[in-house]
């Protein structure tokens, strides 16, 4: 700079700091007017936010079991889905926001905070006006607003604000080594943990991978022990979540998500898709059609062109640690990209939990957090100050021009259609959203096999008398302890509208009772003896939820008396076959999908139908089937049969097999819920298709051969 020249940085900060507050006030903007957006998940996701505080006030903590607005539909949804969104909102609503302030609130601060501690960890490496440009990009990135206005998808944004502040709280411990630094980094990557399953296994690699660098930056034992101790405190605070998702997932449906358009052979993203600016708001489906935008972005494909050429040029002139872990984040990226893409099918068939992932395209937000850090790593190796001053700004304009027009949800929801903030927010909208409580849910109980149809008339105290003459008074009710007093004229059978989950308890004046579940429907049958007596349903943490004890030791549910599978009439066997028909033969876009057959050599004219199964597409496979509903798929029948000794189950038969056949189909509608094939049925067909409890059991078999 000569004599007399003034310097530009002053006005190019300011300049900087403008860029930001515009940002912020473009992103607030959908959030002031306090109105709930329309997004593929916000009906679930404001039933939770109610349902989980009122838990909470009831005193059920660790929250595990909330209720489905209707009685009759308690969901075990938080004994495996991610809770800490729920807890953030459940504070809001505590300090007397509403609920649909409490969500827009939660939901607009991760946003901040994401942008925050992205500029933290940054500034450690990369100094200030560097990091401030990653945390722009990485606010701004379109796979967030994807994430906010399209999907809803909370619990997957939240964990994206954690990422960058787990990074931070590592940098800071290594340097602190004790102390506060240590008791924070574990508060927060519990908080990441408990934000979204998906993406604890996506970002634990690179976790590891960061403190790799700062072991090999430093060549000191001492933070390297320090930052594992932290971690595994951290793993501690979350365990009473994390290891009963693990252990019990085998109790719900869960399985069943990895079917059908869960399935990740038909959510791979086309090379092309990542360069598209097209955007709109529906789903994800197989082939290179989305409506749903999957672009990483032009100013971030810009940033990670940018910080390869700086990075390939400054690799040959000097090595420093900064240049490496820009390098390492442009590993990271690469990595990103391919999983993304059809080319790493092989990867994704050979690692089963990947399964779990469902849709390729939940790696965006790794490509998302890497190029964000490129960007920064760009701008930070530009050894001329004036002209990195500029890189920086001119990155910031372009994205906020290309990227802040779809800021916006597709529209907001009108109070007087749903009112979240209204208690009786569904009176007279039950029709409305009926299809959203008749299916049965892949958090469902495994014992619930199908829903009751008219659900708008159980019983608000969730017991009915089946059989015998009895009155049933409530003395007490919340989603975990339910208090009856009955007074029986003779022996009854009761049916209360629990659906029955480990591990549920009975008692009858105080003494542990037997009771049976419900075939398809799941719900508690107790039978009461005359007289007057207090009955009482109270449901307990299991064995592996308190001690960490495997699932099927003493403490399971041995009073329960189980019986789930049934025979089915030809009459319905072939009305299935016929509703089947209707719907293969509408001209639908053809979706591969598997479905289960039965055919029991030892029920002449009779058939057993269960639940979907997630089956390799190549071919047809054989294997056998336990006795209560519970079905085993192997691609070699040894293995079924032992999978179903260790089970403790028993054959249909031992000499006449009963097989279970999967078939790859090719025109079938890609939504295969039984009760939703049934509807679809309806509308193709403008006539009503009456199928009495088909849709109890599963997908149907569309091939009458079978």
């Amino acid at each position: 700079m000569g004599e007399g020249d003034v310097d530009p940085t002053p006005l190019f900060k300011v300049a900087a700091v403008f860029l930001s507050l515009v940002l912020l006030v473009v992103i607030s903007l959908p959030f002031l007017g306090g109105e709930l957006f329309r997004g593929h998940d916000i009906l679930s996701h404001m039933l939770y936010v109610r349902g989980f505080y009122q838990a909470l006030s009831e005193g059920q903590f660790p929250v595990r079991v909330i209720g489905k607005v209707f009685p009759g539909h308690d969901f075990y949804v938080f004994n495996y889905y991610q809770p800490m969104f729920y807890y953030f909102t459940s504070l809001a609503k505590f300090l007397g926001l509403s609920y649909t302030q409490s969500f827009l609130l939660t939901l607009w601060s991760a946003w901040i905070a994401s942008g925050v501690f992205m500029f933290l960890f940054v500034r450690k490496h990369f100094t200030n006006f560097p990091a401030l440009l990653s945390a722009f990009f990485y606010m701004i990135a379109p796979y967030h607003i994807v994430q906010i206005f399209v999907r809803v998808d909370v619990g997957e944004f939240l964990a994206a604000a954690f990422v960058p502040a787990v990074l931070w709280s590592l940098n800071r411990l290594w340097e602190k080594r004790s102390g506060l630094p240590l008791f924070l980094t574990a508060v927060i990557f519990a908080g990441f943990l408990l934000s979204h399953n998906i993406l604890s296994v996506m970002f634990l690699p690179v976790f590891l991978l960061y403190i790799v660098y700062l072991f090999w930056r430093d060549r000191s034992w001492q933070p390297f022990l320090t930052v594992c101790l932290a971690l595994a405190f951290g793993f501690g605070l979350a365990a009473y979540f994390l290891i009963p998702a693990l252990g019990e997932s085998g109790l719900t449906h869960l399985d069943g998500s990895l079917a059908g358009s869960g399935d990740f052979r038909n959510n791979f993203v086309c090379f092309n898709q990542l360069f598209s600016n097209s955007w709109g708001y529906d789903g994800s489906v197989p082939g290179c059609d989305d409506k749903m935008p999957f672009q990483l972005g032009f100013a971030h494909w810009l940033a990670v062109l940018g910080a390869l050429i700086i990075l390939l040029k400054s690799a040959v002139k000097k090595r420093d640690e900064n240049l490496v872990l820009t390098g390492l984040f442009f590993l990271v990226f690469l990595i990103a990209i391919f999983m993304i893409l059809p080319v790493s099918m092989f990867v994704w068939e050979r690692i089963y939990w990947l399964y779990f992932f469902q849709f390729s395209w939940r790696f965006l937000i790794l490509a998302v957090f890497a190029s964000s850090i490129l960007a920064g790593g760009w701008v930070y190796l530009v050894k001329n100050n004036k002209n990195r001053y500029l890189l920086g700004i001119g990155l910031m304009s372009l994205g906020l021009y290309l990227y802040s027009w779809n800021i916006h949800p597709p529209y907001f929801i009108p109070e007087d259609q749903i009112n979240f903030n209204n208690e009786n927010f569904l009176l007279g909208r039950e029709e409305d959203i009926k299809s959203f409580f008749v299916y049965v849910d892949y958090f469902d109980s495994k014992w619930v096999t199908g829903k009751p149809q008219n659900f708008t008339s159980l019983p608000a105290s969730e017991a009915e008398v089946k059989t015998g003459k009895a009155e049933v008074e409530v003395l007490a009710f919340t989603q975990t302890d339910k208090k009856y007093l009955v007074k029986a004229e003779d022996e009854a059978t009761l049916r209360f509208y629990t659906h029955y989950f480990p591990d549920w308890q009975v008692t009858i004046d105080g003494k542990s009772a037997p009771f049976s579940v419900e075939e398809d429907f799941g719900y508690i049958i107790l039978k009461v003896p005359q007289g007057e007596h207090s009955v009482e349903l109270s449901f307990h943490d299991t064995a592996i939820r308190e001690g960490l004890v495997p699932v099927g030791s003493k403490r399971e549910s041995h009073r329960v008396e189980i019986s789930t599978v049934r025979e089915v009439s030809e009459a319905d066997w072939r009305k299935a076959h016929e509703v089947a028909e209707i719907v293969a033969s509408a001209g639908l876009s053809p979706h591969l999908v598997t479905n289960a057959l039965i055919i029991g050599h030892d029920y002449p004219g009779k058939a057993l139908i269960l639940e979907d199964i997630p089956m390799s597409l190549e071919e047809n496979k054989v294997g056998e089937v336990g006795s209560k509903g519970d079905t085993i798929i192997s691609w070699r029948v040894e293995e079924a049969k032992k999978r179903l000794l260790e089970d403790g189950k028993t054959f249909v038969s031992s000499d006449t097999t009963s097989l279970v056949v999967a078939e790859r189909l090719p025109d079938v509608i890609s939504d295969t819920s039984p009760a939703k094939v049934i509807r679809m049925a309806v509308i193709i067909k403008k006539e009503e298709v009456v199928v009495p409890q088909i849709y109890s059991f599963g997908p149907l078999p569309l091939d009458k051969a079978a």
